[in-house]
Order: structure tokens, then sequence, then C-alpha cells
């Protein structure tokens, strides 16, 4: 049973985050969304920053921070794909979370640090 439960929650965060960052980028929400998006954004920044929400965990078994990085490369991905189709992106020209999110990282750590955190590698795996 807490296996499921773990599921529903993390299946009803990701849902939050993609509507979240999809929101972003409608002109009706943009001026109220984008600060959410950005606060959010510095949030998973800084739980990564700080060792992961995780910690007792091996990496790569969860937690916020995996399910942020999940939804924020679909949503880019998504946008990629519209334009790939030469339909408009999805996103338009906005900052992507993505990159709000690296931005916040940078701000958070040492250039050298930031290359020591295993968020890279995930990162990699997940775009490729």
């Amino acid at each position: 049973c807490g296996s499921l439960k773990g599921e529903a929650k993390a299946a009803t965060t990701k849902r939050m985050l993609a509507a979240l960052f999809l929101m972003g980028h409608h002109a009706e929400f943009k001026a109220e969304v984008l600060p959410i998006v950005d606060g959010v954004c510095r949030y998973a920044a800084a739980v990564v920053a700080l060792g992961g929400s995780n910690p007792g965990k091996a990496h790569g078994e969860g937690g916020f921070e995996d399910t942020f990085l999940e939804v924020a490369i679909d949503v880019l991905c998504k946008d990629q794909k519209a334009r790939d189709d030469r339909k408009p992106g999805v996103l338009g020209s906005e900052k992507q979370p993505l990159q709000y999110f690296l931005e916040h990282l940078a701000a958070l750590t040492s250039r050298e640090e930031a290359s020591k955190l295993p968020v890279y590698d995930q990162i990699s795996r997940m775009l490729c």
C-alpha cells in the first residue's frame, strides 16, 4: 500500500508541475504563474545543492528533484517536438523551467561544486 501511495503522490506532483510549467506560457496566466515557476525551480535547485530530498536513498531512487527534472525535460521535449513538426512551440520563446533551475543552481553553488553534482549526469541521460 505504501508503494501505491508513493506512486500516486509522484503522479500527482508530475501533473501539477506540468500544468504549472505549461500555464506559465499562456498570455492569460503568465504574469501570475511565472513567479511561481521561478520559485519551484529555485526550490528544486536548493534541494539539489543541499544534497537531495532523499539523502538516505541511492542516487536515482526518486525524490522531488527527480520528479522535477522528469517533468521539466518532458516539457522541453514537447516544445522541441512542436518546433520539429513546424508548429509554433508549445512554450514559444519563453525561458524553459530547466533554464530557471540551472540558473538558480549556478547561483547557489560554485562552478566546481556544480560540476560534481550528479544532476548534470542525470540531465544528460534524460535528454539523450
